[in-house]
């Protein structure tokens, strides 16, 4: 039996599926049955996490693909990762981290006049500047808490009409 300290917790694995579909990957979890058939309690935990924030963000992963910015933020600790959904005419943005300042810079998105900024599972749109003569936008983040149900772990940005 490994100890429950060994597995990884709900907000690693969704960051890591993040990272793996915005470089185009597949995320392959080793979830195996015991000696009996049954899945053990806390990967049924895990697999549970998963899918509530799948159920919040699922139309940034399915059926998404590789944009052309992949991840953005420190070299060390990248922030942001982008998907892109064909479909759905978005592009999404997985923020990683909150940002504490109630605002956050994506510098690669290049906004047009029918751009719309939204977050996946906040009901209104979100507000957002445009740094005039480059690219890039600043979006104001709503004024909860992280911990409020909109979503755990990585927080996601719908952007639409953006290039």
């Amino acid at each position: 039996n490994t100890p429950a300290d060994k597995y990884y917790n709900a907000t690693y694995l969704v960051k890591l599926l993040v990272r793996c579909v915005a470089n185009g990957g597949n995320l392959l979890l080793d979830i195996g049955p015991s000696g009996d058939g049954s899945i053990p309690t806390l990967m049924q935990e895990r697999l549970l996490q998963i899918g509530e924030w799948l159920d919040t963000n699922g139309e940034a992963i399915y059926g998404t693909r590789v944009w052309r910015v992949q991840q953005e933020g420190d070299i060390d600790n990248t922030t942001i990762r982008y998907t892109y959904s064909p479909s759905q005419s978005a592009v999404y943005a997985h923020i990683l981290e909150w940002p504490t300042a109630g605002k956050l810079f994506l510098p690669s998105p290049i906004a047009s006049d029918s751009t719309t900024v939204s977050m996946l599972g906040f009901p209104q749109s979100l507000q957002f500047n445009v740094i005039s003569g480059t690219s890039g936008i600043i979006v104001v983040f709503p004024n909860f808490n992280p911990s409020y149900p909109i979503s755990k772990h990585v927080w996601v940005l719908k952007l639409t009409a953006v290039s």
